[in-house]
């Protein structure tokens, strides 16, 4: 084993004849120095152990902490402050957290001391050891930090990418007002719709939700669905198949790609006749439809269609409905119903349906609450892990002729669409 190496600091006080004779005893080599008039040197290989000798420890850590932190800071090692008289409670709090284990003694004999010494610098190894983990550690932090910078960074580009595939733009519709409203919970959304014309007198809505908001998901959505709902992509149909028929295809096709990180979609497609006012629809394990009407209680229709890319014998009921003037179709994700619920329940739509938001559509207009629902989202307690993307697409028949278009949220709301970006 190499000599030990000790320094021995000095508080304006001599060695007493038990440190002199402890010092002896362990065989090392001793550095003296004084404790506010040297400077500790870096660079230099670290003491084994450091050794401070004062009168009085608490007056020492009182009135000289500066001094005594620069060497505690200079060279990481076990540190003894042996005095003759010790106050060992005000002591810790006054040296805060310093880079190394520091001890107090008083009144030790030779045999005493000789035996601490030589137990910290015994300990030097293990110290080194936990000092080099410990870099390494903080190399490790720094460079998964500098990672998740710059993977933030590319998930909020693919965000805005995402965002920018969603229409900028909805058809003009006779007698029809398009409502959009979306928000992700995170960077990436699972959620996606569609709006386009089928028809000189029709158009088709598609609005789909992938499983989770991670990157997968979001791909899904923003590429894989749309490309499979939207009419005209296949043929045999030029200007859109049977909304059940979309979802059966969609179903089929998911199914076939075997995806392994976003295994479900659920979806509801549906067309629109600007003559008659009818919506024709089938549901791929979206939450049920609401159906509001002016003086009448907001009702829920049910309808048969499991999730899509469970199995591969789905079958899709589809579902009529007429729109009166002044009557509004909403379709949109289970992030709806997380809306307002009391923190420790879990969102559904029965939730959703005892609600004020919901019992309040039919006495304001769609637009006024999906303005109120973006400013409750916002407003809400920090999203937790259960939080989930909200997306609404209504179909609001009116006697006026107007054309939705796009616009982000805290701009003045002259539009169809309320977009909230997180």
């Amino acid at each position: 084993m190499n000599t030990p190496r000790i320094q021995v600091l000095l508080d304006n006080v001599d060695l007493a004849p038990e440190v002199l004779g402890a010092l002896e005893l362990v065989g090392a080599a001793v550095e003296l120095h004084c404790l506010e008039q040297d400077e500790p040197k870096r660079g230099d290989r670290a003491a084994d152990a450091r050794l401070i000798v004062t009168s009085d420890s608490h007056h020492l850590v009182n009135g000289k902490s500066a001094a005594l932190r620069r060497w505690l800071d200079a060279g990481a090692c076990a540190t003894l402050v042996y005095s003759d008289f010790t106050n060992q409670r005000k002591a810790p709090e006054i040296l805060g957290e310093p880079s190394c284990a520091v001890g107090f003694a008083s009144h030790l004999s030779r045999d005493a001391l000789a035996g601490q010494l030589t137990a910290m610098c015994r300990h030097r190894s293990t110290m080194n050891a936990m000092h080099r983990e410990l870099t390494a550690l903080r190399e490790k932090e720094r460079a998964m930090r500098t990672t998740l910078r710059r993977f933030h960074d590319e998930l909020r580009v693919a965000g805005t990418l995402q965002r920018d595939l969603l229409p900028a733009t909805l058809p003009e519709v006779r007698g029809l007002d398009i409502h959009t409203f979306y928000r992700p919970a995170e960077l990436i959304s699972g959620d996606s719709y569609d709006v386009v014309r089928v028809s000189p007198s029709s158009i088709a809505v598609t609005l789909a939700d992938a499983t989770g908001h991670n990157v997968a998901a979001g791909l899904l959505s923003a590429s894989f669905i749309r490309t499979l709902c939207r009419p005209g992509r296949h043929p045999g149909d030029p200007c859109g198949a049977n909304p059940d028929e979309v979802l059966a295809r969609l179903n089929r096709e998911i199914l076939a790609a075997e995806l392994s990180d976003c295994l479900f979609v659920t979806a509801i497609q549906a067309t629109y006749d600007e003559d008659t006012g009818v919506v024709r629809w089938a549901r791929a394990g979206a939450p049920y439809p609401i159906l509001v009407r002016r003086g009448a209680k907001p009702q829920l229709i049910s309808s048969e269609g499991p999730m899509a890319g469970l199995n591969a014998d789905a079958r899709f009921e589809i579902m009529t409905t007429k729109l009166h003037p002044g009557d509004a179709l909403l379709f949109y994700t289970d992030g709806l119903e997380g809306v307002g619920v009391a923190s420790g329940r879990a969102p559904s739509s029965k939730a959703l349906v005892a609600s004020e938001w919901f019992n309040l559509l039919p006495s304001r207009s769609i637009r006024s609450s999906l303005i109120e629902l973006d400013a409750k989202i916002a407003s809400s307690v920090p999203q937790s892990k259960t939080a989930d993307d909200t997306t609404v697409l209504a179909l609001e028949r009116t006697m006026t002729r107007r054309r939705g278009t796009a616009a982000e949220s805290g701009v003045a709301l002259d539009t169809g669409r309320i977009a909230a970006a997180v």
